[in-house]
C-alpha cells in the first residue's frame, strides 16, 4: 500500500509539474515573441533547445530514458 500510495505521489507531482511547464512555457513564448525583431529565427531555436531539455527532463523523471534505465538495472 505504501508502494502504492509513493507511486501515485510521485505521478502527481509530475502531471503538476507538467502543467506548470506549459504554463511557464507559454509566457516564456509570449515574451520572446516580442523579441523576434531583434532577434529574428533564433527565437524558434531558443524555444526549440528548450524544448528539448524539458522534455529530456521528464523523460528522466518518469525513468522513461533508456540510459537512466540501464543505470539502474546495474
Amino acid at each position: 500500500a505504501q508502494m502504492r500510495q509513493a507511486i501515485v505521489g510521485n505521478a502527481t507531482q509530475i502531471d503538476f509539474a507538467s502543467r506548470l511547464w506549459g504554463c511557464f512555457r507559454a509566457l516564456m513564448v509570449g515574451a520572446l515573441e516580442v523579441l523576434e525583431p531583434v532577434l529574428g529565427d533564433k527565437v524558434n531555436l531558443v524555444v526549440q533547445t528548450i524544448d528539448l531539455h524539458v522534455q529530456r527532463f521528464f523523460a528522466q523523471a518518469l525513468q522513461l530514458d533508456p540510459l537512466q534505465l540501464r543505470l539502474e538495472a546495474t
